[in-house]
């Protein structure tokens, strides 16, 4: 139905040509002032709620119990590029066959794959600080745990945040926070014409600029936020995924944010995901103008790459299209997650282990060796280096999410359940209550609830327990689930 075109590759002229622009007018790019930093993130959380989120400041204090001694650490390197509402459906190495994503599928072949990546929150706030603090979502406040870029600047690692948002949210207190300008002259209205006029080339333009000459030990952080709110590639990015008997695609860049009714037009529909899927193989070609530079330089023997998706998208599935963030359903919090390591650990291998987003600041340490956190001993995140070394099978048997609305989703191996205090869609009898078999139900479709009664009341009782914990940072504490909870149902 979808046919897969030839990759348009931008040529190597025409990518130095960006590189050119960006040095010429290094405007482009700037630095947030101090004064900026996480002030309209601090802004909308709850009253009393600003020392829970609180991500890090320039002038943050270290806990009294722990004790870091400087020392001289190899030049090893890491590039955490981290892709706001990346569908994991629409990357061919999560199973797409209608897209064209081969840079993804290189990167796949070369890493250590996450098959179960579920984000625990689908707040932008809530994300970052469990990347940075290696806090859950559920857990309480974070003012005893230091941010991941001030562990490393303390251990002598260089960190720098580069973003296409138009100002930062995120409020890590980065050696150096940049920002790719192009949102801040207005979203564009229209698909550009040729591709390094696109947010996402104009990005990628900026961390090969940067990397240039570059030394380490450094950490560069790339967040990519222009794919949830711009859909600019060129038209012939969406073109390609139309077939000769079908509508062409429009020419509107807005992310689109409806509830389908349900004699929806199929077409529209088809013509959304076309656009997204254009846009989806922008980023592919994107990541390989990156790799390939990363390859051609000495960096790639001694640099880590993590690629990671915050939070998904809603493309139609539970005939939502567009951020449905309070909705817990698996187009949202299933995430696309790899590691390539520079010397091959984990390649070509993927796992099942649940694993979660505060999940990479502990790996992160794990991979620079760096000093232990004694005052977070029963937080939740885990490194996971073990997984990718082939020591261990898993690490937890479960995993817990959590929407502004008060929506709760507990996945195990075998089972997904979502819980809310308002009627789920779909559901006739009303009862909040929603339970898919996995991960067999990758779209959940077939509720299967009313039939599993005591599988739901179990299950309650685990995420129960996990929030229980979680606000106590006693997760270490935590129970093991029964065996019928977590073992795959075979047919």
């Amino acid at each position: 139905m979808f046919p897969c075109c030839a990759c348009h590759l931008l040529s190597i002229e025409r990518f130095e040509r960006i590189l050119r622009s960006n040095r010429s007018r290094r405007s482009r790019y700037a630095a947030y002032p101090d004064s900026e930093i996480d002030l309209s993130a601090r802004a909308q959380l709850p009253a009393g709620d600003g020392e829970e989120y609180n991500l890090g400041s320039p002038g943050e204090p270290t806990s009294a119990c722990m004790s870091f001694v400087p020392r001289v650490l190899p030049p090893m390197n890491a590039i955490c590029l981290v892709v706001d509402r990346l569908h994991a459906g629409y990357l061919g190495c999560y199973g797409n066959a209608w897209i064209a994503t081969p840079e993804f599928d290189r990167l796949a072949a070369r890493s250590f794959l996450f098959d179960q990546a579920i984000a625990d929150t689908t707040t932008l706030e809530g994300a970052y600080r469990g990347l940075w603090r290696g806090a859950h979502a559920c857990e309480g406040p974070t003012a005893e745990l230091v941010s991941l870029p001030t562990r490393l600047a303390q251990a002598g690692i260089a960190t720098t945040l580069l973003t296409d948002a138009p100002e930062s949210v995120l409020g890590g207190p980065f050696d150096e926070q940049l920002s790719v300008e192009r949102l801040d002259l207005g979203l564009p209205t229209r698909p550009a014409k040729e591709i390094e006029d696109t947010c996402l080339a104009s990005l990628t333009a900026a961390a090969v600029d940067w990397l240039e000459g570059r030394q380490g030990p450094f950490c560069l952080w790339l967040h990519v936020h222009s794919l949830g709110v711009c859909w600019d590639a060129p038209l012939e990015f969406r073109n390609r995924y139309a077939d000769a008997d079908e509508p062409i695609p429009g020419k509107s860049v807005d992310v689109p944010h409806l509830v389908l009714p349900p004699d929806y037009d199929p077409d529209q529909l088809l013509a959304i995901s076309q656009s997204y899927a254009g846009q989806v193989t922008l980023l592919d070609h994107c990541l390989g103008w990156l790799l390939d530079y990363l390859d051609a330089s000495p960096l790639a023997k001694e640099t880590l790459v993590a690629v990671l998706g915050l939070r998904g998208l809603a493309l139609g599935e539970h005939r939502r299209v567009g951020a449905w963030d309070d909705a817990l359903c698996g187009e949202t919090i299933h995430v696309p997650w790899l590691l390539r390591f520079p010397d091959c650990v984990g390649a070509m291998a993927r796992t099942q282990a649940l694993v979660q987003p505060p999940d990479l600041g502990a790996t992160l340490a794990d991979w620079w060796s760096l000093p232990g956190r004694p005052a977070d001993a029963g937080r939740f995140a885990r490194s996971l280096l073990p997984l990718a070394r082939d020591e261990v099978l898993t690490l937890r048997d479960r995993t817990c999410s959590i929407s502004p609305a008060g929506e709760r989703g507990l996945r195990t191996r075998a089972w997904y359940l979502r819980s809310s205090p308002n009627p789920l869609e779909g559901d006739p009898s009303g009862s909040g209550r929603a339970l898919y078999a996995k991960p067999d139900d990758r779209f959940e479709i077939n509720d299967v609830a009313a039939r599993c009664e005591d599988v739901v009341v179990a299950l309650e009782a685990g995420a129960n327990e996990f929030q229980r914990l979680a606000s106590q940072s006693q997760l270490d504490q935590l129970p093991s689930l029964d065996e019928e909870l977590v073992t795959e149902m075979r047919s």
